[in-house]
């Protein structure tokens, strides 16, 4: 059905038995995106398409494992969460109502398409931030994949506030539905309707930075094994989970993780190492790097891509920490830069490797862990940069 406005497409639940995961209902592609869409990037010079949906269906909650799906992300034991080496799903509340919006970035022509979609959930910080598109637009135009941004519940009332009207139908009884909320997004990428008809989807990859890190690696914790499609298909084929401090537990899926030297020793990390694996169930690289910052400079964008602007006065996350770089910066020394570590090109050979090991079953390179003294800090040189690492 098709209006000036948008169109919208139904999907019924598609549910054969009680571990299979639904495909939502979607309304649009949104009007208006490129003028009243918040934080949507502009594509329309690069070959690629930029929608925004709403997605709604039902989701359990379920207790909260990190700060990725807290209720209040500021009373949390970040160290312990972090540490977790055991995801036991304790529900509160089974099949409630959602709805969120997601952001699809897709090539214009389905020949240009790879077959990969990359999904992430969009960073509270900013009020929706694709952290991972951002650092690596230029890799995934480069090599024709899409992606999904999922809207996290935090960010619900801000998104409203600064787009009065268009995000009223957005809710989530508790931020545990977000997972649930992923999990069917990937399930609409893997029908052959909505913003992917007529273009051949192959393999799902869950991503994240930082914040939407810690979100990728609890639900390849929790939620990877459970989140089936109707034909018994896990939802997602691997996992590429950067800059957090997360035990990644053994799965039937790979899982490549990189951390800077910032991260490494920050929220217990140094104690929640794994060994590197090519065991079926376990697939597992980690990747630490020497002398990497956290955060870095902003990457120049593709060619014919363009940056979206935060509204004026930006967008309230609740329950989020509030960081002040002003504060962070102002004892660094005089002329002090933010580094400019080019950490989007060790991102983009990850995705590299993550494609083969998927495809070909071809498994990536291993390399040092960072070098710690006896009381497991961080062993450093003269310049206080990590020994040892990538």
């Amino acid at each position: 059905m098709k209006s000036s406005a948008c169109f919208f497409v139904a999907f019924l639940v598609a549910q054969v038995s009680d571990a299979a995961v639904s495909t939502p209902e979607i309304s649009g592609p949104l009007a208006d995106t490129a003028t009243k869409g918040v934080l949507v990037w502009n594509l329309s010079g690069a070959n690629y398409i930029a929608e925004e949906y709403l997605m709604s269906g039902k989701a359990d909650s379920n207790e909260p494992f990190a700060m990725a799906d807290a209720g209040n992300m500021l009373t949390r034991n970040n160290v312990n969460d972090m540490a977790q080496r055991h995801f036991p799903l304790k529900k509160k509340s089974v099949a409630q109502p959602y709805a969120t919006r997601i952001l699809v970035y897709r090539p214009t022509d389905p020949k240009h398409f790879s077959g990969n979609v990359i999904v992430e959930t969009l960073h509270p910080a900013g009020g929706g931030r694709s952290i991972v598109w951002d650092m690596l637009n230029s890799y995934f135009i480069a090599h024709g994949d899409a992606y999904i941004g999922v809207q996290h519940p935090s960010t619900f009332a801000g998104l409203k506030a600064a787009a009065p009207g268009r995000y009223d139908s957005l809710s989530m009884i508790d931020n545990s539905q977000l997972w649930g909320g992923i999990a069917q997004a990937g399930a609409l990428a893997r029908t052959t309707m909505g913003p992917f008809k007529g273009y051949k989807v192959k393999h799902l990859y869950l991503t994240g930075y930082s914040f939407t890190g810690v979100a990728a690696a609890t639900f390849a914790n929790a939620y990877h094994e459970g989140a089936v499609l109707k034909d018994g298909r896990r939802i997602f084929d691997g996992y590429v989970a950067n800059a957090n401090s997360m035990y990644n537990a053994p799965i039937g899926a790979p899982v490549i993780r990189m951390n800077t030297q910032s991260d490494f020793d920050s929220f217990g990390g140094l104690k929640n190492r794994r060994d590197d694996s090519d065991a079926k169930n376990g697939r597992y690289r980690l990747y630490e790097v020497a002398g990497a910052a956290h955060v870095t400079r902003p990457v120049e964008p593709a060619a014919g891509a363009k940056r979206p602007q935060p509204p004026v006065g930006g967008i309230a996350s609740a329950n989020q920490p509030r960081f002040s770089p002003e504060a962070c910066t102002k004892a660094f020394p005089e002329g002090s830069q933010a580094s400019a570590f080019p950490l989007h090109l060790l991102i983009a050979a990850m995705f590299d490797d993550m494609y083969r090991w998927v495809e070909q079953g071809v498994p990536p390179p291993k390399a040092p862990r960072i070098a710690t003294d006896a009381d497991g800090s961080t062993r450093k040189d003269a310049d206080g940069n990590a020994i040892g690492g990538l």
